[in-house]
Protein backbone atom coordinates (compact mmCIF):
# COMPACT_ATOMS: atom_id res chain seq x y z
CA UNK A 1 0.00 0.00 0.00
CA UNK A 2 2.72 2.22 1.06
CA UNK A 3 4.34 1.93 -2.34
CA UNK A 4 1.11 2.55 -3.87
CA UNK A 5 1.19 6.01 -2.60
CA UNK A 6 5.00 6.46 -3.38
CA UNK A 7 4.43 5.61 -7.26
CA UNK A 8 1.07 8.17 -7.28
CA UNK A 9 3.51 10.95 -5.73
CA UNK A 10 6.46 10.58 -7.94
CA UNK A 11 3.75 10.63 -11.08
CA UNK A 12 1.90 13.48 -9.26
CA UNK A 13 5.21 15.59 -8.99
CA UNK A 14 6.71 14.45 -12.66
CA UNK A 15 2.81 15.73 -13.58
CA UNK A 16 3.13 19.05 -12.12
CA UNK A 17 7.08 19.60 -13.57
CA UNK A 18 5.69 18.41 -17.34
CA UNK A 19 2.74 21.17 -16.67
CA UNK A 20 4.58 24.27 -15.53
CA UNK A 21 7.23 24.12 -18.28
CA UNK A 22 4.02 23.79 -20.77
CA UNK A 23 2.70 27.06 -19.00
CA UNK A 24 5.95 28.99 -19.13
CA UNK A 25 6.33 27.78 -22.81
CA UNK A 26 2.87 29.29 -24.00
CA UNK A 27 3.30 32.09 -21.97
CA UNK A 28 6.29 33.06 -23.94
CA UNK A 29 4.87 32.28 -27.68
CA UNK A 30 1.97 34.83 -25.91
CA UNK A 31 4.48 37.47 -25.21
CA UNK A 32 6.26 37.31 -28.16
CA UNK A 33 3.11 37.11 -30.61
CA UNK A 34 1.87 40.23 -28.75
CA UNK A 35 5.10 42.35 -29.67
CA UNK A 36 7.27 40.58 -32.58
CA UNK A 37 10.08 42.49 -31.80
CA UNK A 38 10.64 42.53 -28.18
CA UNK A 39 12.55 38.96 -28.51
CA UNK A 40 15.25 40.56 -31.15
CA UNK A 41 15.07 43.76 -28.31
CA UNK A 42 16.49 41.39 -25.67
CA UNK A 43 18.52 39.86 -27.61
CA UNK A 44 20.44 42.72 -29.07
CA UNK A 45 20.74 44.34 -25.74
CA UNK A 46 22.41 40.91 -24.70
CA UNK A 47 24.50 41.17 -27.38
CA UNK A 48 25.42 44.45 -26.81
CA UNK A 49 26.18 43.91 -22.75
CA UNK A 50 28.45 41.42 -23.96
CA UNK A 51 29.99 43.74 -26.29
CA UNK A 52 30.64 45.73 -23.57
CA UNK A 53 31.82 43.95 -21.23
CA UNK A 54 34.46 42.89 -23.98
CA UNK A 55 35.85 45.54 -25.78
CA UNK A 56 34.69 49.23 -26.43
CA UNK A 57 34.60 50.67 -30.15
CA UNK A 58 36.81 53.74 -30.55
CA UNK A 59 35.35 56.61 -32.48
CA UNK A 60 36.60 57.24 -36.03
CA UNK A 61 40.14 59.12 -35.21
CA UNK A 62 40.47 62.84 -35.44
CA UNK A 63 44.07 62.19 -36.41
CA UNK A 64 45.36 61.49 -40.37
CA UNK A 65 46.73 57.78 -40.70
CA UNK A 66 50.03 59.63 -41.59
CA UNK A 67 49.99 61.34 -38.51
CA UNK A 68 53.81 60.27 -37.89
CA UNK A 69 54.92 60.16 -41.61
CA UNK A 70 53.79 62.72 -43.40
CA UNK A 71 55.61 65.50 -45.15
CA UNK A 72 52.73 67.77 -45.12
CA UNK A 73 52.27 67.23 -41.90
CA UNK A 74 55.49 67.74 -40.64
CA UNK A 75 55.93 71.15 -42.97
CA UNK A 76 53.02 72.37 -40.92
CA UNK A 77 53.95 71.70 -38.16
CA UNK A 78 57.22 73.81 -38.33
CA UNK A 79 55.09 77.04 -39.60
CA UNK A 80 52.09 76.25 -36.94
CA UNK A 81 54.15 75.12 -33.87
CA UNK A 82 57.88 75.24 -33.66
CA UNK A 83 57.88 78.67 -35.54
CA UNK A 84 54.81 79.73 -33.56
CA UNK A 85 55.34 78.59 -30.03
CA UNK A 86 58.22 79.30 -26.66
CA UNK A 87 60.16 76.43 -27.03
CA UNK A 88 62.51 75.23 -23.56
CA UNK A 89 65.69 74.23 -25.00
CA UNK A 90 68.65 74.68 -21.33
CA UNK A 91 68.75 75.71 -18.40
CA UNK A 92 71.20 78.61 -17.91
CA UNK A 93 73.39 76.76 -15.48
CA UNK A 94 74.83 75.09 -19.21
CA UNK A 95 76.49 78.52 -19.70
CA UNK A 96 79.48 79.00 -17.28
CA UNK A 97 81.04 81.97 -18.54
CA UNK A 98 81.15 84.38 -21.82
CA UNK A 99 81.61 82.56 -24.90
CA UNK A 100 79.85 79.23 -24.04
CA UNK A 101 77.15 78.59 -26.87
CA UNK A 102 75.09 75.48 -27.52
CA UNK A 103 73.74 74.65 -31.26
CA UNK A 104 70.23 73.49 -31.58
CA UNK A 105 68.68 72.00 -34.64
CA UNK A 106 65.38 70.95 -35.14
CA UNK A 107 62.23 71.48 -38.19
CA UNK A 108 65.18 72.72 -40.85
CA UNK A 109 66.07 75.44 -38.39
CA UNK A 110 69.44 76.07 -36.84
CA UNK A 111 69.81 77.94 -34.12
CA UNK A 112 72.44 78.43 -31.49
CA UNK A 113 71.93 79.81 -27.78
CA UNK A 114 75.27 81.70 -26.82
CA UNK A 115 76.18 83.76 -23.02
CA UNK A 116 77.43 87.66 -23.95
CA UNK A 117 80.39 89.58 -21.77
CA UNK A 118 77.52 91.04 -20.20
CA UNK A 119 76.48 87.26 -19.01
CA UNK A 120 73.24 87.83 -20.77
CA UNK A 121 72.09 84.54 -23.04
CA UNK A 122 71.11 85.01 -26.59
CA UNK A 123 70.00 83.21 -29.35
CA UNK A 124 70.66 83.57 -32.90
CA UNK A 125 69.93 82.11 -36.31
CA UNK A 126 72.88 79.65 -37.08
CA UNK A 127 73.35 81.40 -40.37
CA UNK A 128 75.98 84.12 -42.00
CA UNK A 129 74.43 87.16 -43.24
CA UNK A 130 76.48 87.12 -46.11
CA UNK A 131 75.27 83.66 -47.72
CA UNK A 132 73.92 81.90 -45.43
CA UNK A 133 76.46 79.56 -43.98
CA UNK A 134 76.70 77.81 -40.64
CA UNK A 135 78.75 79.98 -37.98
CA UNK A 136 78.86 77.29 -35.56
CA UNK A 137 79.89 73.60 -36.68
CA UNK A 138 79.88 71.82 -32.92
CA UNK A 139 77.17 71.24 -30.81
CA UNK A 140 79.11 73.18 -27.75
CA UNK A 141 81.84 75.14 -27.09
CA UNK A 142 82.92 78.30 -26.27
CA UNK A 143 84.01 81.92 -27.92
CA UNK A 144 83.32 85.38 -27.75
CA UNK A 145 84.13 85.92 -31.45
CA UNK A 146 82.43 83.39 -33.80
CA UNK A 147 83.11 83.36 -37.63
CA UNK A 148 82.08 81.74 -40.59
CA UNK A 149 84.78 79.51 -42.03
CA UNK A 150 82.99 80.45 -45.75
CA UNK A 151 84.59 83.96 -46.35
CA UNK A 152 85.50 84.97 -43.30
CA UNK A 153 82.77 87.11 -41.41
CA UNK A 154 83.20 86.84 -37.70
CA UNK A 155 80.11 87.94 -35.49
CA UNK A 156 80.62 88.91 -31.50
CA UNK A 157 78.73 87.34 -28.73
CA UNK A 158 76.14 90.01 -29.61
CA UNK A 159 75.61 89.18 -32.63
CA UNK A 160 76.66 92.05 -34.76
CA UNK A 161 79.52 91.86 -37.24
CA UNK A 162 82.68 92.70 -36.00
CA UNK A 163 84.65 91.75 -39.20
CA UNK A 164 83.75 91.37 -43.04
CA UNK A 165 86.78 90.86 -44.93
CA UNK A 166 86.99 93.05 -48.84
CA UNK A 167 83.96 94.77 -47.36
CA UNK A 168 85.36 97.08 -45.19
CA UNK A 169 86.88 99.36 -48.22
CA UNK A 170 83.20 99.43 -50.06
CA UNK A 171 81.20 102.67 -49.80
CA UNK A 172 78.09 102.33 -47.80
CA UNK A 173 78.46 99.14 -46.52
CA UNK A 174 77.95 99.47 -42.93
CA UNK A 175 78.57 96.55 -40.43
CA UNK A 176 75.43 97.22 -37.66
CA UNK A 177 73.10 96.75 -41.04
CA UNK A 178 74.24 93.09 -41.14
CA UNK A 179 74.37 91.31 -37.84
CA UNK A 180 73.13 88.24 -36.88
CA UNK A 181 69.21 87.36 -37.47
CA UNK A 182 68.29 87.31 -33.57
CA UNK A 183 65.45 85.43 -31.87
CA UNK A 184 63.66 86.18 -29.12
CA UNK A 185 64.67 84.64 -25.77
CA UNK A 186 63.43 85.00 -22.58
CA UNK A 187 65.29 83.51 -19.39
CA UNK A 188 62.64 82.87 -16.80
CA UNK A 189 63.78 83.28 -12.70
CA UNK A 190 64.15 79.31 -12.47
CA UNK A 191 67.14 79.84 -15.14
CA UNK A 192 65.40 78.22 -17.66
CA UNK A 193 66.18 79.18 -21.85
CA UNK A 194 63.01 80.20 -23.97
CA UNK A 195 63.26 80.71 -27.42
CA UNK A 196 60.84 81.98 -29.77
CA UNK A 197 61.08 81.83 -34.02
CA UNK A 198 58.15 83.77 -34.11
CA UNK A 199 59.82 87.34 -35.56
CA UNK A 200 56.68 89.33 -33.94
CA UNK A 201 56.46 86.68 -30.60
CA UNK A 202 53.43 87.90 -29.53
CA UNK A 203 50.75 85.05 -30.56
CA UNK A 204 51.82 83.28 -27.09
CA UNK A 205 52.77 84.54 -23.75
CA UNK A 206 55.46 82.44 -22.32
CA UNK A 207 53.61 81.79 -18.73
CA UNK A 208 51.02 79.53 -21.15
CA UNK A 209 54.14 77.17 -21.15
CA UNK A 210 56.16 78.21 -17.93
CA UNK A 211 53.52 78.08 -15.56
CA UNK A 212 53.53 74.30 -15.01
CA UNK A 213 57.40 74.54 -15.28
CA UNK A 214 58.67 75.88 -12.20
CA UNK A 215 56.11 74.80 -9.94
CA UNK A 216 56.56 71.43 -10.76
CA UNK A 217 60.32 71.39 -10.12
CA UNK A 218 59.96 74.32 -7.13
CA UNK A 219 62.98 76.20 -8.12
CA UNK A 220 62.97 79.95 -7.06
CA UNK A 221 65.99 80.85 -8.53
CA UNK A 222 69.04 79.45 -10.69
CA UNK A 223 71.09 77.87 -8.43
CA UNK A 224 70.69 74.46 -10.24
CA UNK A 225 74.10 73.13 -11.50
CA UNK A 226 74.48 71.03 -14.74
CA UNK A 227 76.03 67.47 -14.10
CA UNK A 228 75.52 65.82 -17.61
CA UNK A 229 74.05 65.27 -20.98
CA UNK A 230 73.96 64.48 -24.28
CA UNK A 231 72.29 63.99 -27.76
CA UNK A 232 70.72 60.67 -29.15
CA UNK A 233 69.99 60.18 -32.98
CA UNK A 234 66.55 58.44 -33.67
CA UNK A 235 64.38 57.00 -36.29
CA UNK A 236 61.28 57.97 -35.44
CA UNK A 237 58.45 60.60 -35.30
CA UNK A 238 58.83 62.97 -32.53
CA UNK A 239 55.31 63.14 -32.17
CA UNK A 240 55.66 59.52 -30.70
CA UNK A 241 57.37 60.04 -27.89
CA UNK A 242 55.27 63.23 -26.39
CA UNK A 243 54.57 61.14 -23.46
CA UNK A 244 55.68 62.04 -19.68
CA UNK A 245 56.50 58.58 -18.54
CA UNK A 246 58.03 57.10 -21.66
CA UNK A 247 61.76 58.19 -20.25
CA UNK A 248 61.34 57.92 -16.83
CA UNK A 249 63.58 56.23 -14.84
CA UNK A 250 60.88 54.92 -12.08
CA UNK A 251 62.25 54.12 -8.77
CA UNK A 252 66.16 54.79 -9.37
CA UNK A 253 68.21 52.11 -8.04
CA UNK A 254 70.90 54.40 -6.14
CA UNK A 255 72.05 51.98 -2.82
CA UNK A 256 74.06 54.35 -1.18
CA UNK A 257 72.09 57.24 -0.86
CA UNK A 258 70.33 57.23 2.71
CA UNK A 259 67.50 59.63 1.51
CA UNK A 260 66.14 56.93 -0.69
CA UNK A 261 66.88 53.81 2.29
CA UNK A 262 64.76 56.56 4.13
CA UNK A 263 61.76 56.37 1.47
CA UNK A 264 62.01 51.97 0.61
CA UNK A 265 58.58 51.50 2.71
CA UNK A 266 56.88 54.09 0.85
CA UNK A 267 58.91 54.38 -2.80
CA UNK A 268 57.50 57.69 -4.91
CA UNK A 269 58.35 57.16 -8.70
CA UNK A 270 60.10 59.62 -10.87
CA UNK A 271 57.36 62.25 -11.84
CA UNK A 272 57.17 64.14 -15.53
CA UNK A 273 55.37 66.86 -17.05
CA UNK A 274 55.20 67.86 -20.98
CA UNK A 275 56.10 71.16 -21.68
CA UNK A 276 54.31 72.32 -24.83
CA UNK A 277 55.48 71.21 -27.51
CA UNK A 278 58.11 69.28 -27.12
CA UNK A 279 59.94 69.00 -24.02
CA UNK A 280 59.73 66.41 -21.13
CA UNK A 281 60.50 67.22 -17.22
CA UNK A 282 61.38 65.01 -14.75
CA UNK A 283 62.19 65.39 -11.09
CA UNK A 284 64.16 62.28 -9.52
CA UNK A 285 62.20 62.19 -5.65
CA UNK A 286 64.25 61.85 -2.67
CA UNK A 287 67.32 64.14 -4.31
CA UNK A 288 67.57 67.46 -5.57
CA UNK A 289 68.03 66.00 -9.50
CA UNK A 290 65.73 66.83 -12.22
CA UNK A 291 66.65 66.38 -15.74
CA UNK A 292 64.75 67.47 -19.20
CA UNK A 293 64.22 65.54 -22.47
CA UNK A 294 63.90 67.82 -25.18
CA UNK A 295 62.85 66.84 -28.81
CA UNK A 296 64.26 68.16 -31.58
CA UNK A 297 62.60 66.95 -35.05
CA UNK A 298 64.51 66.69 -38.28
CA UNK A 299 62.35 64.95 -40.52
CA UNK A 300 59.26 63.06 -40.13
CA UNK A 301 60.88 59.95 -39.36
CA UNK A 302 63.63 61.21 -37.47
CA UNK A 303 64.43 62.73 -34.30
CA UNK A 304 67.44 64.41 -32.10
CA UNK A 305 66.94 63.61 -28.42
CA UNK A 306 68.85 65.94 -26.13
CA UNK A 307 68.74 65.14 -22.64
CA UNK A 308 70.43 67.23 -19.72
CA UNK A 309 70.89 66.28 -16.05
CA UNK A 310 70.71 68.95 -13.47
CA UNK A 311 70.67 69.37 -9.81
CA UNK A 312 69.63 71.54 -7.49
CA UNK A 313 72.36 71.00 -5.01
CA UNK A 314 75.46 73.40 -5.72
CA UNK A 315 77.77 70.52 -3.57
CA UNK A 316 78.41 67.85 -6.47
CA UNK A 317 77.89 64.20 -5.33
CA UNK A 318 79.48 62.06 -8.19
CA UNK A 319 78.34 58.80 -7.45
CA UNK A 320 74.67 59.32 -6.76
CA UNK A 321 74.58 61.36 -10.07
CA UNK A 322 77.03 58.93 -11.91
CA UNK A 323 74.05 56.31 -11.09
CA UNK A 324 71.36 57.86 -12.23
CA UNK A 325 73.04 59.19 -15.21
CA UNK A 326 73.43 55.66 -16.52
CA UNK A 327 70.28 54.76 -15.52
CA UNK A 328 68.52 58.11 -17.68
CA UNK A 329 70.97 56.97 -20.60
CA UNK A 330 70.04 53.36 -20.26
CA UNK A 331 65.94 54.38 -20.51
CA UNK A 332 66.86 56.87 -23.27
CA UNK A 333 68.31 54.18 -25.49
CA UNK A 334 65.92 51.32 -24.39
CA UNK A 335 63.01 53.48 -25.34
CA UNK A 336 64.69 54.75 -28.64
CA UNK A 337 64.85 51.38 -29.35
CA UNK A 338 61.13 50.60 -28.90
CA UNK A 339 60.13 53.53 -31.16
CA UNK A 340 61.64 52.44 -33.76
CA UNK A 341 60.96 48.81 -34.25
CA UNK A 342 57.50 49.30 -32.58
CA UNK A 343 54.26 50.16 -34.47
CA UNK A 344 52.21 53.28 -32.99
CA UNK A 345 48.42 53.71 -32.98
CA UNK A 346 46.09 55.85 -31.12
CA UNK A 347 43.41 54.50 -29.74
CA UNK A 348 40.36 57.23 -29.38
CA UNK A 349 39.34 56.19 -25.65
CA UNK A 350 42.66 53.97 -24.71
CA UNK A 351 45.54 55.91 -25.33
CA UNK A 352 46.96 57.74 -22.54
CA UNK A 353 49.04 60.38 -24.15
CA UNK A 354 46.18 61.64 -26.07
CA UNK A 355 45.47 64.96 -24.77
CA UNK A 356 49.42 66.04 -25.41
CA UNK A 357 48.46 64.86 -29.41
CA UNK A 358 44.91 66.68 -29.14
CA UNK A 359 47.60 70.25 -28.35
CA UNK A 360 49.35 69.37 -30.98
CA UNK A 361 46.06 68.75 -33.51
CA UNK A 362 44.48 71.61 -32.63
CA UNK A 363 47.66 73.84 -33.13
CA UNK A 364 47.95 72.88 -36.53
CA UNK A 365 44.11 73.30 -37.14
CA UNK A 366 44.30 76.61 -36.16
CA UNK A 367 47.62 77.64 -38.16
CA UNK A 368 45.71 75.66 -41.21
CA UNK A 369 42.91 78.15 -41.01
CA UNK A 370 44.72 80.87 -41.30
CA UNK A 371 46.39 79.71 -44.59
CA UNK A 372 43.13 78.80 -46.01
CA UNK A 373 41.87 82.27 -45.29
CA UNK A 374 44.68 83.76 -46.64
CA UNK A 375 45.26 81.40 -49.25
CA UNK A 376 49.48 80.95 -48.47
CA UNK A 377 51.54 79.72 -46.18
CA UNK A 378 52.37 81.61 -43.48
CA UNK A 379 55.40 81.24 -41.76
CA UNK A 380 55.76 83.69 -38.53
CA UNK A 381 59.75 83.42 -39.06
CA UNK A 382 59.96 84.87 -42.24
CA UNK A 383 62.79 87.40 -42.31
CA UNK A 384 61.73 90.48 -44.74
CA UNK A 385 64.99 90.85 -47.50
CA UNK A 386 66.93 94.08 -46.81
CA UNK A 387 68.62 93.67 -49.46
CA UNK A 388 70.05 97.03 -50.65
CA UNK A 389 71.71 98.83 -53.41
CA UNK A 390 74.46 99.32 -51.91
CA UNK A 391 74.16 95.47 -50.33
CA UNK A 392 74.32 94.16 -54.26
CA UNK A 393 77.25 96.61 -55.24
CA UNK A 394 78.70 94.93 -52.20
CA UNK A 395 77.96 91.47 -53.97
CA UNK A 396 79.20 92.33 -57.43
CA UNK A 397 82.31 92.91 -55.75
CA UNK A 398 82.51 89.70 -53.82
CA UNK A 399 82.07 87.83 -57.15
CA UNK A 400 84.43 90.09 -58.99
CA UNK A 401 87.11 88.78 -56.58
CA UNK A 402 85.76 85.47 -56.58
CA UNK A 403 84.45 84.45 -53.28
CA UNK A 404 81.46 82.29 -54.82
CA UNK A 405 83.65 79.61 -55.02
CA UNK A 406 82.69 78.96 -59.00
CA UNK A 407 79.23 79.06 -58.37
CA UNK A 408 79.11 77.16 -54.56
CA UNK A 409 77.11 79.57 -52.92
CA UNK A 410 74.88 79.94 -55.47
CA UNK A 411 73.86 76.64 -55.33
CA UNK A 412 73.22 76.44 -52.03
CA UNK A 413 71.63 79.44 -51.63
CA UNK A 414 68.97 78.60 -54.77
CA UNK A 415 65.57 80.29 -54.30
CA UNK A 416 66.43 82.29 -51.57
CA UNK A 417 66.10 86.10 -51.30
CA UNK A 418 69.52 86.51 -49.85
CA UNK A 419 68.77 84.75 -46.16
CA UNK A 420 64.63 83.87 -46.64
CA UNK A 421 63.50 82.15 -43.64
Amino acid sequence: MKEYYLVATIVAALFGIVSLLAFSRWSSMSRSNSSPHSSKRHSARRLEDKQQSTFSVDKESDFPIDWFTSSEIFALETRAIFCKSWIFLAHSSRFAKPGDYHTFSFSNYSVFLIMGKDRKIRAFHNVCRHRAYSITKKESGSSTVLGCKYHGWSYNTKGHLVKAPMFDGVAGFKKDENSLFEIETRVSGSGAVWINLDTEFSNQNLNDNEGDFEPFLDLKTQSSRWVEGGTVESGFNWKKAVNPKLFNVGWPKVSTFSAFNLLKNDPIETSGIHVFPNAIIYKIPGTKIWYSVILLPSSPGKTQIRYDIYSGSAKPQPSIEAAITRQIEEVISTKTKDLEYSSFLIHTKTDKILDNQYDILLSMKSHSRIEKTLGRQVSPVLQKSKTSQKFLQAEILCKQLDCLGQGIAEDSTKGMEVLAW
